[in-house]
């Protein structure tokens, strides 16, 4: 195979996965809009905060049944499950204390997020050429 002939089928070779480049682009960019990207943070302290969430109500209705039942037969209201609610709370408390103080630091000037924001800005401003 000589150097034109394998030039011609290289270019053939791109034409077929040109089409293919641009569907897989403009999915992408069909993905993003209407998916954006949430980053793992923020699912993990919304998986902490629903998780805690849920102990929280189950304990509640626990406590609740417990109520029912010592009322019905008379013995002592037990309420041992609320001492789960100690946990989960300072749980809370110091998994939101750890995210703010993340974004804090991430968002303010010198972050990570800051510093790449204000590099888009600056690559926008200027004048493409």
């Amino acid at each position: 195979m000589t150097k034109l002939e394998k030039l011609v089928h290289d270019e053939k070779k791109w034409e077929l996965e040109k089409t293919i480049l641009q569907r897989r682009a403009a999915l992408n960019a069909d993905k993003k809009q209407y998916f954006p990207k949430v980053s793992t943070s923020k699912l993990l302290i919304a998986f902490l905060f629903i998780n805690c969430t849920l102990i929280e109500i189950f304990t509640g209705w626990v406590t609740v049944k417990s109520f029912t039942l010592a009322m019905m037969t008379g013995a002592i209201i037990d309420f041992t499950p609320l001492v789960t609610l100690i946990g989960t709370v300072v749980g809370e408390v110091i998994a939101f204390a750890i995210y703010a103080l993340k974004s804090t630091k991430e968002n303010t000037k010198g972050g990570i997020v800051y510093e790449s924001a204000m590099k888009d800005i600056t690559a926008a401003d200027e004048p493409k050429g």
